[in-house]
């Protein structure tokens, strides 16, 4: 099985997906808060507690840092995104933990 997610964390709505072999299997929509980091925390869990799946489980996730640099056509990368610090957001295959 193949799991993935998606995170867009707007400035008044947020939302997460969580697709197991391409279909939905959960999918959140909630308010943003002034807190974009601590938002995009509990809208991904919600998705996850959703799709009965924990993050360990999640071997893609994809969002978009609308305020920061986009993709870098040089190094066909994305920069990491500051709103889940640490964490793999843009694009990326999650490594085995």
């Amino acid at each position: 099985m193949t799991y993935a997610a998606g995170v867009d964390i707007g400035s008044t709505a947020s939302k997460a997906v969580i697709l197991i072999d391409g279909k939905p299997a959960g999918v959140v929509i909630g308010p943003s808060s002034t807190n974009p980091k601590r938002t995009a925390h509990q809208i991904y869990d919600k998705a996850l507690a959703a799709a009965g799946i924990k993050a360990g489980e999640v071997q893609y996730i994809v969002g978009r840092d609308t305020a920061g640099p986009r993709w870098n056509s040089r190094t066909r990368t994305f920069p990491k995104s500051p709103v889940m610090a640490g964490e793999p957001t843009i694009c990326c295959r999650m490594s085995a933990r």
